[in-house]
């Protein structure tokens, strides 16, 4: 399904959000990165791989067609990818999704054991039931804290969503098996931490600026991304 973005109040940009006051060593950080699976910076570089198939239940933003698609998989209790989501893509939509360069594609990873992980994950599905998929996926980033089924339902009241079908769907487990979706299919691509970014079939695993991401879709825009 594609997506255009609504002028809302609660689309609070991130000029209140820093970075951890201590810098922690890189090797220090790619090693935590590669043990615990869910967050750190670009440890791995950018490699060679299988590019995603865009399926027809994918959450797209932007221009359907746009020459560059990114992938992006993040779980909402990864801490990286709530700095990114909060402090990098408001500058990456303004740059590339509302100027037609870039259509972005959001997918849930993480494991499917975690409750908190999949409630908040098919809170999203249900949001996207009525249209506000990545507004709804924003509120959940800015308040990441708390995944409540509370808190989640209350953001649904400030989309103005109707919360009887909204409390319908996230209290009957019927979003389970799209989530499972995602998560299978980054698995499939070898997408094992999060936030995981691919650019065609180019992959970029762990937090990235505004400016280093820029930098590959560039090299897509101009022909020399490799893929």
């Amino acid at each position: 399904m594609t997506y255009r973005r609504q002028s809302l109040s609660v689309r609070r940009r991130s000029t209140r959000w820093f970075l951890p006051s201590r810098i922690i060593p890189m090797a220090l950080l790619c090693a935590l990165f590669f043990v615990t699976g869910t967050n750190g910076t670009d440890c791995a570089g950018t490699i060679p791989g299988p590019a995603p198939v865009i399926v027809e239940s994918d959450h797209i933003l932007g221009s359907a067609d746009a020459p560059v698609t990114v992938v992006e998989y993040s779980s909402f209790q990864c801490g990286w990818c709530g700095l990114f989501a909060r402090g990098q893509f408001p500058t990456i939509e303004e740059r590339y999704i509302d100027t037609g360069k870039v259509r972005w594609i959001a997918r849930h990873l993480f494991s499917m054991s975690n409750e908190a992980g999949v409630q908040a994950a098919s809170a999203c599905e249900c949001a996207a039931d009525q249209g506000q998929y990545f507004d709804f996926r924003e509120l959940v980033f800015e308040n990441q804290t708390d995944l409540s089924e509370a808190t989640l339902k209350q953001h649904a009241t400030t989309l103005g969503l109707d919360r009887a079908t909204f409390d319908a769907c996230l209290d009957g487990g019927s979003k389970e098996d799209r989530v499972r979706q995602d998560v299978d299919s980054g698995i499939a691509l070898g997408a094992t931490s999060t936030p995981t970014f691919f650019v065609g079939i180019q992959v970029l695993r762990g937090h990235q600026t505004a400016d280093q991401l820029g930098e590959i879709i560039d090299r897509h825009l101009d022909g020399s991304g490799g893929g």
